[in-house]
């Protein structure tokens, strides 16, 4: 297990570490658009900038040059890895549903050779430098700043109302908007929350880090299957497919229908964990 952070580490590396992840991670997409590891990752690291980046940089006018350029990047990597994510799901099933899903898994591989090579063409190596020399500015700013305006645990309140108001006194069938809604917002409170490592004890952090975590598992799972049957219906409205999807697409529903629930029940234990989380707002 890492060391503990203090505060001060914390605002020395958690941008810098970030940064050199993420151009790390663009770089190795660049030359391999079929690294969906690198995809990912780059994915993850982009994610974790934005959310970090508003938390210990929004004041830095460098800041605003690279948090702009990182939702076009979110944007072409996620093309690509929706495609892998489908592909994936549609590799696993029933006999009965297997000429089905191979079918339509041919289908999506065209699709995501021609998503790779846009997405090759786009991530110039000029784009990825831009952001490396962004963040050198960022870090360096931010390191120049007193410690005491570094953000602390009541700065996640406003992450946790946009969670809660999501599905708190509401009742809602699964949809892909919704879902995607759900996973964005509880990626962000994590992402945020796991920054403050040094503002809390370190088993509330941990029992906080691992909820959050699962509750993402969850809706990203329940996500995953939403972008399946989206593309699935796209496919056959196209003609792209001539087997019937039926028995697949009920699978999934079904799964979703299961993975939705579950997800309301862990998503409740957010409610018990708000102290821990946020601490005491004013």
């Amino acid at each position: 297990m890492n060391p503990r952070r203090n505060l001060r580490s914390s605002r020395n590396s958690t941008l810098d570490k970030l940064g050199e992840w993420l151009d790390r991670e663009l770089r190795k997409v660049r030359r391999r658009p079929s690294d969906a590891d690198a995809i990912h990752d780059a994915r993850v690291a982009a994610r974790r900038l934005l959310t970090a980046g508003e938390l210990w940089a929004a004041p830095v006018a460098a800041w605003a040059g690279v948090r702009d350029r990182l939702p076009s990047i979110l944007k072409r990597l996620g093309h690509v890895r929706n495609l892998d994510i489908a592909i994936d799901l549609l590799s696993r099933g029933s006999k009965e549903d297997k000429a089905a899903r191979k079918e339509l898994s041919k289908h999506l591989r065209k699709s995501r050779k021609k998503e790779r090579a846009k997405m090759a063409d786009w991530l110039t190596k000029k784009k990825i430098d831009r952001i490396r020399d962004g963040m050198k500015k960022v870090v360096r700013d931010v390191r120049r700043k007193p410690v005491l305006d570094a953000p602390a645990p009541s700065d996640l309140g406003p992450h946790f109302a946009r969670v809660m108001s999501l599905f708190t006194g509401r009742a809602w069938a699964p949809s892909a908007e919704e879902a995607h809604a759900i996973r964005r917002e509880v990626r962000r409170l994590r992402y945020a929350h796991e920054t403050l490592e040094w503002a809390y004890e370190p088993d509330d952090f941990q029992r906080v880090v691992k909820s959050l975590h699962r509750i993402q598992e969850l809706a990203g799972a329940w996500q995953d299957r939403c972008i399946v049957e989206k593309l699935a219906a796209k496919a056959v409205r196209r003609g792209k497919v001539s087997q019937p999807l039926t028995g697949f697409l009920a699978r999934i529903q079904a799964e979703s229908r299961s993975l939705s629930e579950r997800f309301v029940r862990a998503a409740g234990e957010l409610v018990d964990l708000r102290q821990l989380i946020v601490g005491e707002l004013r």
